[in-house]
This record gives structure tokens, sequence and C-alpha cells, in this order.
């Protein structure tokens, strides 16, 4: 009996070692001044008293045991050490393959509610229950929906405010990735995307979009949905004689006495949906309620007009502009 227990103990020893060097790492990780380093003193410390107090010890009981187990106690301890750093990679290697092997074989129930009830709504998008499916499960951290839409229209705000809509509510955040328009298979043109993430309570956390849809993620409220401003005024005009025509859209919110705009949008006038250009600023004054204040005008004279926005609506004459030349 006493001779197993010496062999358990000689064999522990590596995990001594192991142990050690994670506590070493730790140590170096909270006092260092590396890019991945993190100041935590008190961290350190802890993890420096727990390291002598644990091998410290560890070395008493061998002494107990057997004071003839001590040199190679310490060999293996010093062992452990060395072979710390394929240890730890070899555990993480482990668990990554465990992790892949359990998300590619159980179903988050959530996703599987998701998918039925977008499947009963006539939104034009379906759910890839396969790879959300994967992604939730595998890096557990949110909920992952990777959706498509159906047709190749760009995706609308009134189509997400929909999606978001019929989400129910989860203990987790929710991370949205939303696929549409066509296919391109030349390297990194695949399908427009906008991705967004939520709170559990439908906090926009962050979003992100595809070049010339960058409006999908323009001020999302829990309450409101995405962007509750519509468009006020348009206005197709060529800025100079050697140019095509652009289209300017003006998008705010009108209101019986001081309407608001919060954004410009430059367009070519053939694909309205891909921005050339987008003016976003501070939510504007204004009592017009023909172009809500938007002027086209060469202020600077060099032959190409320029972009201005009434900005306020002051009680005296001077009436202060956002410009743009």
């Amino acid at each position: 009996m006493m001779k197993t227990i010496k062999i358990a103990y000689l064999i522990f020893s590596i995990v001594i070692g192991i142990a050690s060097f994670y506590g070493l790492l730790t140590i170096a990780f909270s006092t260092g001044d590396g890019l991945l380093s993190h100041k935590n003193p008190a961290l350190a410390t802890w993890t420096g008293i727990a390291l002598v107090l644990g091998v410290g010890g560890y070395l008493v009981l061998g002494m107990k045991l057997d004071r003839k187990l001590l040199p190679s106690a310490l060999t293996l301890v010093i062992f452990g050490l060395f072979v710390g750093l394929p240890a730890l990679q070899l555990f993480g290697d482990l668990k990554d393959t465990w992790k892949k092997y359990y998300a590619s074989k159980h179903e988050h129930p959530y996703l599987v509610q998701i998918d039925r009830i977008i499947q009963n709504s006539n939104l034009p998008m379906k759910l890839n229950l396969k790879s959300s499916n994967y992604d939730s499960l595998y890096y557990e951290g949110s909920i992952s929906l990777n959706v498509e839409k159906t047709t190749e229209e760009p995706v609308a705000k009134t189509e997400l405010n929909t999606l978001l809509n019929l989400l129910p509510e989860a203990a987790k955040d929710i991370h949205i990735r939303v696929a549409f328009g066509s296919y391109s298979s030349e390297p990194g043109m695949q399908e427009p995307r906008v991705s967004f993430t939520i709170s559990p309570d439908k906090e926009l956390e962050n979003c992100s979009a595809s070049p010339g849809y960058e409006s999908l993620c323009y001020r999302y409220d829990k309450d409101t949905g995405f962007d509750p401003t519509e468009v006020l005024y348009s206005n197709s005009t060529s800025i100079n004689a050697a140019l095509p025509p652009f289209t300017f859209t003006v998008y705010g919110v009108k209101k019986e006495i001081l309407s608001t705009v919060t954004r410009i949008t430059v367009t070519n006038p053939d694909d309205k949906d891909k921005f050339i250009q987008e003016l976003i600023f501070d939510e504007t004054s204004t009592q017009d309620d023909h172009a809500f204040g938007f002027v086209l005008e060469d202020m600077n004279f060099d032959g190409y007009l320029d972009v201005r926005i009434q900005a306020d609506t002051p009680a005296g004459p001077n009436i202060p502009y956002y410009c743009w030349l």
C-alpha cells in the first residue's frame, strides 16, 4: 500500500510542476508591461503565496512519506515546469475538440424555436440552423443567428425590425448576421451583410455593415427599431456640367413646427441602394417643410455645387448651417 502511495506521489509531482508553470505564467502576465499583460498586483501576490505554500507543502508531505523521494520529486517537478506549456496546449486542443464534437451533435433549443418562428412569419428570410447551432454551442458566450435573405433585394430596416420583434427573450447576448443580395465568387466580394449584437433586453451593443449599406446600422433604438427617420426630401442634379447627376436624399423626422434632419445620402440615380457618400451630423432644427433646410450652392466659387443644410432655428436673423465643400 505504501509503495503505491509513493508511486502516486512521484507521478503527481509532474502535475505540481505543470501547475507551478501556470502560476508563474499568471504572475508574469499580472505584473509585466507586454501587449497581453494586465496590471493586477493582488492576483500576482496571491498566486505567489499559493505557489510557495503549495510546492512547500507538497515537499513537506514527501519528507514525511520518505526523505529519499525528495530528489526524484524535485526532478519531476522541474520536468513538469518544462512540459507545462505543451501540456496546457494539449489540454486546450482536447477541450476544443470536445466543444466541436458537442456542437456538431446537439441542438440549441432557442435556435430551434427561432427557426420555427421565422418559417411561420412572412419574412423573406431563413435561418441557417446548422451554422447558427454550431456557432452558439461552440463559442458559448452568446447566441448566434446566421440569417439569409431568400430574395436578392437588399435587406430593409423594416425587415430587421420585424426580425428583432420576433425574437423571444434570451439569457445571453444575441449576435445576428444577415446576408442578402446576390452572391459573388470574387475574393472579398461575397454577399453583402449586416451584423449586430443585441443584449438580452434588446439594446444594440454594436453593428457593422458591408460598404454601401452603413445606413442599416444607423440609430437603432429598442423601442422604435432601426433608423426611425424617413425620407424627407430628394433631389437629383449634376454638381458640375462635366459630371453625371447624383441623387441627394435628406433623412429626418417631419414635425408640425420644427422638423429635424440627421443625415444626407449621395447616390447614383440608377442605384439608390448603394451610397457614394453619407453625411451624418447632429440633429438639425428647421421650419422649412419643403427642402428641410437643404441647399445646393457653389459656396467657394470653384464651379462645383456644394452642400449645406440649416443646423438650427435661432431667435435672431443669423441662421447657422452645416456645410460640405
